[in-house]
């Protein structure tokens, strides 16, 4: 087995354009007269018999075209025998130039290095080709290539024999025309062929891509792309190139390739290299790698596929808010039927206060007093009607839950007005919607029962309080809701014994089921939950669940369906999580951990695996309130446990 070695530079042909995938339909291999002595990976054999068959030409057939394909590198890949194959994804280790190392320094960080020959075939960039790595690789479009540039070397030859004809076919090949034995690719050919049919054993396991993965990836400056990623590792077939000594040029670490805008670009994640940052390189797409590359740090690509690399949308500073709120009072906040967000939050003075966008995804307006009198520490919450008007309810000293709303959608507002309370002094109430429209609230009462209010319709006046389920929550506990995919809103809350349980509306806009106590637990008793919808439908359920704040989460196994148990999440938050789905479909938990430091834990895929805490920034010391601009950004808020408003905002969409 000699080693791979790059291709010599030669013309660029002009050749046909790739297409993007071969069809799924493919010829088998004719019956061979007599057992086969070597072989060919599955998936890389029949898109070679395929593009054998549409680019035969003269006296070629589709097998004699098709053996001609699979010789240049055939010998020494190793495939001498039926029980060893070629991998499509064999990257070259026989070129040293500095170019190809990081920012051209030779041995400097040898796991990011650009292998400029690629693939079966070792497509190299010298020869001018079209191919990226990742259609070098992938023998669907490499082997089109290959079919096109042999087919129409051999056909355009003025060799009076087939020999001849072959000998041109195969002349960008190092392996085929170098001494001591120029004939070596015409004794391969032979060996393959038995009375003019393919003779090679389909060695299962072997896929197109080599095992390479096309995947999505969402590039920063760029946009959405298809990308491959290229894991040595996972080749599949021989991969005696994956040696430590099997050439002078060290071996690169797994990394991404796309094209995009006549370029090919390759990225090294630090997930994979281990260094401090993240490179990328790039060059004209037939441009040779040796002479055409540039190099660049990157932090910027995201592996959408498998929440991978720099995937956290970026967010700005965290500032003051431009307001002193009553310490411990949260910021509620809720969006105007033109999409402005609006903040409300209890001042020193004991009003309420709000401010709002002056325009949407835009900057912000002064605080302004919407009125009432709270004590120090409440925290106002917000819930829209079904014309869009907001609504605000906060808890007075009287232990009575108030309320305000928009007289007109985006306009100004009501006076402040009682809601009532059902026993005593009602807790931090939580707002849900029905099917039809119609607010309902949720609290626990002064006898620590959960009971409910709701809309007569929708729009409209308030019913009196009714008790609903039968759980009894400690001091300070307050519900939440949420609506499940069919419609049906559901409750879950924490019980005195420290166990979560959820009850459901048996049917859109209707009555409630008994409650159900979720497997987990026992929580302390500040584990207040939080709960979101998944993409997919699924509600998840989020709680800080110890003394140190440790995150906890169970989720539907279906929509609408029954809770699984809980799971360590990998964070830990000094205050209840609040749980927002982005618009790229993705679940946020926004908390407070360690020092009051804001941060994020974001599904890496929709309804997916969650990736490592990000952190965001400040010092806060209540619940985050978060919602979403029209460009898919979302707002933060806090406050400090001085009473200090905080603001931060994602500066990026999500994706």
């Amino acid at each position: 087995m000699s080693p791979r070695r790059r291709l010599t530079a030669i013309a660029v042909l002009l050749l046909a354009s790739l297409l993007p995938a071969s069809p799924v339909l493919r010829p088998a291999p004719a019956a061979a007269a007599v057992a086969p002595t070597r072989s060919q990976g599955q998936g890389p054999l029949g898109d070679i018999l395929y593009w054998a068959d549409v680019y035969k030409c003269g006296d070629l057939t589709r097998d004699t075209l098709a053996a001609m394909i699979v010789v240049p590198t055939f010998t020494e890949t190793g495939a001498a025998s039926a029980t060893t194959a070629p991998s499509p994804m064999t990257l070259s280790r026989y070129d040293t130039q500095d170019a190809l190392y990081l920012n051209g320094v030779p041995d400097s960080t040898t796991k990011v290095f650009f292998h400029p020959g690629i693939g079966e075939w070792q497509w190299d960039s010298a020869g001018g080709w079209t191919l990226s790595a990742g259609t070098a690789i992938d023998t669907s479009t490499a082997a089109k290539q290959a079919a096109i540039t042999m087919s129409t070397r051999y056909c355009a030859s003025t060799a009076p024999t087939p020999e001849g004809r072959r000998a041109s076919a195969w002349a960008p090949w190092y392996y085929c025309v170098t001494d001591p034995t120029p004939t070596r690719c015409e004794t391969n050919y032979a060996a393959v062929l038995d009375q003019g049919v393919l003779n090679l054993a389909s060695i299962a396991g072997i896929a197109s891509t080599g095992g390479m993965e096309w995947r999505t990836c969402d590039v920063a400056g760029i946009g959405t792309v298809s990308c491959g990623y290229v894991d040595p590792t996972k080749a599949q077939g021989l991969k005696s190139f994956t040696a430590p000594n099997y050439g002078p040029a060290p071996l690169s670490a797994p990394f991404y390739v796309f094209e995009y805008g006549g370029k090919e670009y390759r990225y090294w994640e630090s997930v994979d290299t281990g260094y401090a940052t993240s490179y990328r390189a790039y060059k004209g797409i037939t441009k040779n790698a040796r002479t055409s590359l540039t190099w660049e740090s990157s932090l910027t690509l995201c592996d959408r596929t498998k929440g991978r690399g720099d995937c956290q949308p970026k967010w700005s500073p965290v500032d003051d808010g431009g307001f002193t709120a009553t310490p411990k009072g949260r910021v509620a906040l809720g969006r105007n039927l033109d999409g402005r967000i609006e903040a409300f939050v209890v001042g020193v003075d004991g009003h309420l206060y709000h401010r709002w966008q002056v325009a949407v995804n835009s900057s912000w307006s002064p605080w302004f007093p919407l009125g009432g009198t709270f004590p120090a520490g409440t925290s106002p919450v917000v819930g829209r009607n079904l014309d869009g008007r907001l609504e605000v309810f906060a808890v007075a000293g009287d232990g009575r839950l108030y309320h305000s709303w928009q007289v007109v959608p985006n306009g100004s507002w009501s006076g402040f007005f009682p809601l009532g309370s059902p026993v005593g002094t009602v807790g931090l109430p939580a707002i849900g919607a029905n099917l039809d429209g119609r607010q309902e609230v949720f609290v626990r009462a002064g006898d620590g029962k959960l009971w409910h209010a709701y809309q007569s319709v929708a729009n409209g006046g308030w019913t009196p309080w009714f008790p609903l389920g039968g759980i009894t929550m400690p001091a300070g506990g307050v519900p939440a809701v949420v609506t499940n995919a069919d419609g049906r809103q559901q409750v879950a809350a924490l019980g005195t014994d420290g166990r979560l349980v959820t009850l459901a509306q048996t049917v859109p806009n209707g009555g409630w089921t008994a409650t159900s106590t979720l497997a987990g637990g026992p929580f302390v008793a500040t584990a207040n939950p939080a709960l979101g919808r998944n993409a997919d439908g699924r509600l998840e359920i989020v709680v800080a669940g110890d003394i140190y704040g440790v995150l906890y989460h169970a989720w539907q196994d279906t929509p609408g369906g029954a809770f699984g148990p809980f799971f360590l999440l990998g964070a830990a938050s000094s205050q209840t999580p609040t749980v927002t789905l982005d618009l790229a479909g993705k679940l946020n938990i926004f908390i407070v951990g360690v020092g009051g430091a804001l941060g994020v834990v974001r599904q890496a895929v929709r309804n997916g695996p969650w990736l490592p805490l990000a952190t965001i920034g400040g010092a806060a010391a209540t619940r985050p309130a978060v919602d979403l601009n029209v460009d898919t950004r979302l707002d933060l808020y806090a406050t400090q446990a001085n009473g200090a408003v905080l603001h931060a905002y994602q500066l990026t969409v999500p994706q």
